[in-house]
């Protein structure tokens, strides 16, 4: 079940700060995916916990991808509020269909005009987007004209897009892939494993914090720490970047501080290269704007522990800020008109310290820039250097000299500042400590971010997803009606349960209740692999749906909700209550009277068993009898027997006794059918059926047996035939009609028992018109 599949998600869902656990989505050809698949203008999400306890989230074939929703998006967008998620296994995109990207983010998919505040992600172990790849990021995959604060990002493994598509332009961020006129304050991220992207064709963008950062965006109070690698391969231009990875960089950039970011690698195998301690580059290879003035305005920036920046390619490009500053852009649209851009770049107050092993390189047969602030700048007339200083170790980054000319080179102590070029500071091992320290002295001129402690109150680990009542008595905020997700529940969550049509054979009856009683034990995979097996022939998409909401149920149920009492209700929301009260109660009271009338079936299926089993040995002494009485009837006539041995006589006797004997079992088998039908005719719905009847075994009613052509006589034969034991062991063979995998159709009619007597063996058959599988009355004719 995923809320919002079928339409978008527009009320207000308030998990009151309790935990949805364990969640796992494995799912093929759908739009949006996620806990939420879509929502869109009035949805209002806030207080909600999640913990995927290991679980995560696998797409085939789908759009947009997102650990709590797929997608949001219309004029105005929903709000996310007091929300985390944590324990994340992996969250897996794929779509093989090309023009049409996989977005996927740790939180959400696609969101456009949309708020999130105080919301939190822990411990994911990947983010992995494939074949036709689209924006990838740790929080979002795409996000335009969005408001995002206080959020914090910790421990993700991987974040990464592989693409084989010519036309996937791919953009993966720690944060977000790619944003447009968006606002980011106060975000953390932490512990961040890889960020990368590989594109077989096309351009890609890979940044610590956003991939491809366009048009006008304000990132300001942002702090990343320890990131292992990030790197971007393409065959066509590669960018890399330690905050953003490239793109038309409009807005401003503000009090962003960059931690121990151990490599940044741009390589691209045919084009250019640009990588950077903070951005690859500024460049917008697509654009509509006509001669638009863009302002990259970037203030108050700290860097430190970046230690490995390489660029390789025919162009390489790689500085310790940016790997490539523009300033100017003509591009031919694809109508053929020249459109452009420009820039005023503003730099203020950027302070960068190198460790003494850091290295900075661009290296291939062709064109290989390194500087220590950029590597590359072209057509820069309007930029502006104010108060910039860079530390490093003396003697080290002496090929990153493509930006000496704006760089103002002197050993540490000497105080030849000058603020209106990039000051580089050369520390020796006697004086590092004090460089640092003047260093950490610039920073904290800057005022940090304060984060808000996220989920504000932590519920117990023990709680269900569901709010417990005696939480809500003891709280003094009152609940209204939308609150209770009342038409939720009613219309996606009771309707996936309610208008499913669930069948089950017969013939699995008594498997089905053993495994009934682990289902609370069950994962959720055992649980749809049941769900699937027993009543749904074998759907699996659609068990999955039954199975969340099922547990949704269960735990609204349990909460002891039905003891708050009316003062904690606003409005008609004590009334709506008790309607939702009703509504689950009696879902739930119908799924456990079908089970209850399951049972009741459960005394006859074992008899009939039982009589089968039976039949089956009666029906194979018989045989055995018959051969042995065959056998006797040759000796007879050549002879060496006689009609009145006491042993001939006592094979005749045994063959009819087995006949009867085995005419009752089966006559017993038909009255069990009868009743079978009554049931059936009493108890099955449009939307639950017991279908199939019992299965049953030809009866052997003429047998055939030899006629006594001779006299017979007393001469004596060692092979006289001895009398066959009568509980001898019978094999199964395919003559008996047991279990089969053909559907039954929904409108089955009333099931008959007919006897029908074969002429060609003399035989009798118990036939249904509802087995599985093929009629037994052919079988060995």
């Amino acid at each position: 079940m995923m809320v919002g599949s079928g339409e978008f998600f527009t009320k207000t869902f308030d998990g009151q700060g309790f935990t949805l656990k364990n969640i796992n989505i494995d799912i093929t050809n759908w739009g949006s995916v996620g806990i939420f698949a879509s929502a869109s203008s009035g949805a209002n999400f806030k207080n909600i916990n999640v913990d995927y306890m290991g679980g995560g989230i696998n797409a085939k074939g789908t759009r947009w991808v997102g650990g709590f929703i797929g997608t949001s998006y219309m004029r105005f967008g929903p709000s996310f509020s007091n929300i985390s998620l944590s324990n994340i296994g992996s969250i897996n995109g794929y779509d093989d269909y090309e023009g049409y990207p996989t977005t996927i983010g740790g939180f959400a998919g696609r969101v456009d005009n949309a708020t999130f505040s105080n919301i939190s992600l822990n411990k994911i172990g990947s983010i992995n987007s494939g074949g036709s790849v689209g924006p990838v990021g740790g929080f979002a995959g795409s996000a335009y004209n969005n408001t995002f604060s206080n959020i914090s990002l910790n421990e993700i493994g991987n974040i990464s897009g592989n693409s084989n598509f010519k036309y996937a332009f791919s953009s993966i961020g720690g944060f977000v892939g790619e944003s447009m006129d968006s606002t980011f304050s106060n975000i953390s991220l932490n512990k961040i494993g890889n960020i990368s992207g590989n594109s077989e064709t096309n351009t890609i963008y890979v940044g610590g914090f956003v991939g491809y950062a366009n048009e006008k965006n304000n990132f300001s109070d942002i702090i990343i720490k320890k990131i292992e690698n990030i790197s971007s391969i393409s065959n066509n231009c590669s960018h890399s970047g330690g905050f953003a990875g490239g793109g038309l960089m409009g807005g401003k950039f503000e009090r962003i501080f960059l931690e121990n970011i151990a490599n940044i690698n741009s390589t691209s195998k045919s084009k250019s290269a640009y990588a950077g301690g903070f951005i690859g580059n500024n460049i917008s290879y697509y654009t509509t704007y006509y001669n638009e003035k863009f302002i990259f305005d970037v203030n108050n920036i700290s860097l430190k522990g970046v230690s490995n920046i390489t660029s390789k390619a025919e162009n390489a490009y790689a500085g310790g800020f940016a790997g490539f500053f523009i300033e100017k852009r003509k591009v031919e649209d694809y109508d053929g008109s020249k459109n452009g851009y420009s820039y005023k770049i503003n730099l203020k107050n950027i302070y960068m310290y190198f460790d003494e092993d850091a290295k900075i390189t661009a290296n291939n047969n062709k064109n290989n820039f390194t500087g220590k602030f950029y590597g590359g700048m072209e057509d820069i007339k309007e930029i502006a250097f104010d108060n910039i200083h860079i530390y490093y170790k003396k003697d080290t980054l002496t090929n990153a000299t493509a930006d000496d000319k704006y760089l103002n080179k002197q050993d540490f102590n000497k105080n030849a500042n000058n603020v209106n070029k990039i000051n580089a500071y050369a520390y020796s091992d006697s004086n590092k400590e004090q460089a640092y320290e003047n260093f950490i002295n610039h920073v904290n001129t800057i005022s940090k971010p304060i984060f808000p402690i996220i989920p504000p109150s932590k519920p117990s680990q023990n709680t269900d997803y569901i709010p417990n009542a005696e939480d809500i008595i003891n709280k003094t905020a009152v609940l209204d009606e939308n609150d209770l997700l009342k038409e939720m529940i009613k219309n996606e969550i009771i309707a996936d349960i309610t208008n499913g049509k669930y069948k089950l054979h017969i013939s699995d009856l008594l498997k089905m209740l053993e495994d009934k009683t682990n289902y609370s034990n069950m994962s959720e995979n055992q649980k749809i692999e049941f769900i699937a097996k027993y009543f749904l022939s074998g759907d699996k998409t659609k068990a999955l749906e039954v199975v969340q909401s099922l547990d949704f149920l269960l735990a609204y149920e349990n909460n002891g909700l039905s003891t708050a009492s009316e003062d904690k209700f606003e409005g008609n929301g004590f009334g709506v209550k008790n309607e939702i009260l009703s509504q689950v109660n009696n879902t739930t009271e119908n799924i456990k009277g079908k089970f209850n009338q399951l049972k009741e079936l459960e005394p006859l299926v074992n008899s009939s068993n039982k009589y089968l089993k039976d039949l089956i040995t009666k029906q194979n002494e018989l045989d055995n009898a018959i051969k042995a009485y065959n056998t006797y009837v040759d000796l007879i006539n050549k002879g060496f027997a006689s009609a009145d041995d006491r042993e001939f006589i006592i094979l005749k006797d045994q063959i009819n006794t087995l006949m009867k004997e085995s005419q009752v079992l089966a006559d017993s088998i038909n009255e069990n059918q009868g009743k079978l039908i009554d049931w059936q005719n009493n108890n099955n719905t449009e939307n639950f059926k017991v279908v199939g009847a019992f299965a049953n075994v030809i009866l052997n009613t003429n047998p055939k047996l030899d006629q006594i052509t001779g006299k017979g006589g007393d001469i004596d034969n060692p092979n006289k035939p001895e009398l066959p034991e009568t509980d001898m062991e019978f094999e199964q063979t395919a003559s008996l009609n047991l279990i089969g995998d053909n559907a039954i159709e929904d409108n089955e009619g009333k099931k008959e028992i007919e006897e029908t007597s074969l002429a060609q063996k003399n035989k009798t058959c118990i036939v249904s018109d509802n087995y599985k599988t093929m009629n037994p009355c052919v079988v060995g004719m």
